[in-house]
């Protein structure tokens, strides 16, 4: 078993800040991220608070259950609250505590002047999307149970993996007026989830990003989540060596608490030296990559947009360019075809410091390229598309002051200086000086 690996002090924070800025990190939040914001009546509880309401509503049923509860963990608690509370009483508690909700504005920030692809969550109060600057774009949640379709628009998807709060305490879904599935509390509630074909869409959204993405654990404790676990025991044979999971620590975990990480998926720790300073200065860094990217190279980190419509999917297929120079993204076509040398490449990429791919033309070697970048999220990416040759100094500055870069270099896009600059810069391109880069020569 592999042992956790350890992001520390301003370069491990600068590396996953890096990650946000190419677009391939994807936050995970948890009880932590919101607990103690205010809410309509009340404040939002972390799962101590929690659990020692419903265990005071149980007592207050029933005396004589006091004992009992008290062998139990949180799921189980959970599952009394629902069976033996009151409905009624039920949806009032969520309303007052996870309605409404008003996050600080160092989490506003931190949400939504980071450009997130998307986020999971496995709260269920409304602060992610209460808490909306004028100006950015909100975030659309996806719940469990409700089949749903991915918009082609830019509106951020949240999705809310144990369900919502306003949707449990407002609605009634069936005709004999009980409560449609939505929360995901208790031991039998998680079971239902996991194994209800309704939600095989979105659970499918998190094995992929588990295993070809790096996620973030904001607020997550990642005690006995089971959800999680399951869906890191489907998808642990398939996971890129580029993808990881990643939580967010004050310090390192304890051998038990190691043990019970790793069973839950996490292949690193953050270590911040306080939660609370740990949003602003991640969006310190990311602020400044950023700024330092705009004025870089101008294909930088290329999007991959997902081309879904069939007609444009065919007109790609047959006459069309798979990447966008107006857009800087890759057009990734559904008809397109996994290549075994994708997989291949990126085993190498240890190992060589340069390779080239050769290629008749349309033989798919832009959409290789694309691959590559999906799958290897711990690099910066710098595409040269075809027929746009580089200058020697622009180059020049990229290798010497890049770590952890891929150079993709499309047909026709690189002129003899260049390759010859590349071929005389071994010395910078060395894996353990961490200035790993990919060139490609297509002929």
């Amino acid at each position: 078993m592999k042992d956790l690996i350890y992001l520390e002090g301003a370069e491990g924070m600068e590396k996953l800040a890096s990650y946000a800025v190419a677009r391939n990190l994807i936050p995970f939040f948890g009880a932590g991220f919101s607990a103690g914001a205010e809410a309509l009546n009340g404040s939002v509880p972390d799962c101590t608070a929690a659990q020692e309401y419903m265990k005071k509503a149980l007592i207050e049923e029933n005396p004589e259950c006091a004992n009992y509860l008290a062998e139990l963990d949180f799921t189980g608690i959970a599952g009394e609250f629902y069976n033996d509370v009151s409905e009624l009483k039920r949806a009032r508690y969520f309303e007052d505590n996870f309605t409404d909700v008003k996050l600080g504005d160092n989490l506003k920030a931190f949400l939504h002047e980071i450009d997130w692809p998307y986020a999971y969550t496995i709260n269920f109060d409304d602060g992610i999307e209460q808490s909306v600057p004028e100006g950015n774009t909100k975030f659309r949640i996806v719940l469990p149970y409700r089949g749903f379709r991915k918009p082609r628009s830019s509106v951020r998807l949240l999705y809310k993996l144990h369900g919502d709060a306003e949707y449990e305490c407002r609605y009634y879904r069936n005709s004999d007026r009980t409560v449609d599935k939505n929360i995901i509390f208790s031991s039998d509630q998680y079971l239902q989830s996991i194994t209800d074909e309704e939600n095989r869409d979105m659970l499918n959204a998190l094995k992929s990003d588990f295993s070809t993405r790096i996620v973030l654990f904001i607020g997550c404790s990642l005690q006995d989540e089971q959800d999680i676990r399951f869906v890191y025991n489907q998808c642990k044979e398939e996971c890129t060596p580029g993808s990881m999971r990643i939580v967010v620590r004050t310090e390192k975990p304890s051998v038990t608490e190691k043990g019970n990480l790793m069973r839950h998926g996490i292949s690193h720790v953050l270590l911040v030296d306080n939660y609370v300073r740990f949003y602003t200065e991640f969006l310190n860094k990311y602020k400044e990559l950023k700024e330092q990217q705009s004025q870089i190279y101008r294909f930088y980190n290329p999007a991959i947009r997902q081309v879904d419509d069939k007609q444009e999917a065919l007109e790609l297929l047959s006459h069309g360019t798979a990447f966008n120079t107006e857009r800087n993204s890759f057009d990734w076509s559904k008809l397109y075809v996994t290549r075994d040398i994708t997989v291949q490449v990126i085993q190498e990429l240890e190992s060589y410091d340069c390779m080239v791919i050769e290629g008749r033309r349309f033989s798919g070697k832009t959409a290789v390229l694309c691959e590559i970048c999906k799958k290897t999220p711990q690099y910066g990416h710098y595409y040269f598309p075809s027929k746009f040759v580089p200058d020697e100094q622009v180059v020049t500055n990229l290798i010497t002051n890049t770590k952890q870069g891929l150079f993709l270099f499309d047909s026709n896009s690189i002129s003899h200086e260049v390759y010859h600059y590349i071929i005389d810069s071994s010395d910078l391109i060395k894996p353990e000086r961490t200035q790993d880069y990919y060139c490609d020569q297509f002929q």
